[in-house]
């Protein structure tokens, strides 16, 4: 079957056309800066990126990784995957954006911070990633649930790039004896063939989960963003197209209708507002409350800020279809779930 045939006319559409800016992230994250609710991670990250006291930034940074050790005293791969797994999107994005040789802002994290962030990636690492999980044949094996899947092995995948490039880990061997260098180029390999999978047949398990889409995306925002691999950049790139114009089309006013997996009784279910792909379109589609910061004030609650601070911007043609139902009319469009 050839990539991406369960689509018609859409999809041409929506991968040749240009990309639209979505809101300047700094209102959002001056207003969480400023929210005395929020977390020492979120509010960190929000000074990282202003660029105001980077001081005050970084010891938030600091008293926030004490607050995930809990009550753990020394970091292990066990203790990284039981006490940061849930937070790895934001760590690794605040890596990336602020303390790699070539980050964007690169600089504004302490080198005590950026040794802790290190420290934590290797043992992530070991703790997630083996050569044989990496295997191309295991694309559609989901370890846990999909949403757990994505964030054990894609925030693996960058914390390998950080240390496969760091002379203090470079030549260490993960416990099957690969390098990280090894294991870097494995799962390039894996997460293209991961994508390429899920655009050929029917996106993803989790079906529109009011409840997982928001620990879903905001990984492969951070493989769109951050992978070395050009190749693996533009085909997540295209996964993201697709699957905000498959939401575009089945939504109105953001509440979306159609089926889901993984939908709970509750809020969740029963108010719109409380769906987390509202609550991303809110923010890709700038629309009248997308700079709320009450979504965003625990640690595991990354999604926004990763958003916020992203080069990833919905397609002209698929804001179109979103805020117009007229404009759906234009396109044939078939979809199906694996």
């Amino acid at each position: 079957m050839a990539p991406y045939s369960w689509t018609r006319g859409i999809l041409a559409a929506v991968l040749c056309t240009s990309v639209l800016a979505s809101a300047d992230g700094t209102p959002f994250f001056q207003a969480l800066l400023q929210d005395e609710k929020a977390c020492n991670l979120n509010r960190a990250f929000a000074g990282l990126w202003l660029g105001e006291d980077l001081a005050i930034a970084n010891a938030r940074l600091g008293e926030a990784f004490g607050e995930a050790m809990g009550e753990e005293t020394t970091l292990t791969p066990e203790s990284a995957d039981a006490q940061f797994k849930w937070q790895m999107r934001t760590w690794t994005r605040i890596y990336y954006l602020f303390g790699r040789d070539d980050a964007l802002f690169q600089g504004r994290l302490t080198s005590e911070n950026r040794e802790r962030i290190e420290s934590l990636f290797w043992h992530y690492s070991v703790a997630k990633s083996s050569l044989d999980r990496a295997r191309l044949d295991y694309v559609w094996f989901i370890q846990g649930s999909e949403n757990h899947d994505m964030m054990d092995l894609g925030n693996a995948f960058l914390a390998l790039q950080v240390i496969a490039s760091n002379p203090a880990y470079s030549n260490r061997a993960l416990p099957d004896g690969g390098l990280p260098s090894e294991h870097v180029a494995a799962w390039s390999k894996y997460f293209k063939r991961y994508c390429y999978e899920r655009m050929r047949n029917g996106l993803f398990i989790e079906v529109a989960s009011p409840t997982y889409g928001k620990y879903l995306i905001p990984e492969l925002v951070n493989i769109t963003d951050f992978s070395d691999d050009t190749d693996l950049r533009t085909v997540a790139t295209n996964l993201l197209h697709l699957t905000w114009a498959d939401w575009a089309i089945e939504q109105i006013n953001g509440v979306r209708g159609g089926a889901k997996a993984r939908c709970y009784q509750g809020d969740y279910s029963r108010e719109g507002h409380a769906d987390s792909w509202w609550q991303m379109g809110q923010y890709l589609l700038t629309k009248e409350d997308w700079t709320r910061t009450n979504i965003s004030r625990h640690p595991i609650q990354g999604f926004i800020l990763c958003l916020a601070s992203s080069s990833y911007k919905l397609p002209a043609v698929t804001r179109k279809l979103a805020l117009s139902t007229e404009a759906r009319g234009e396109y044939a469009y078939v979809s199906r779930r694996p």
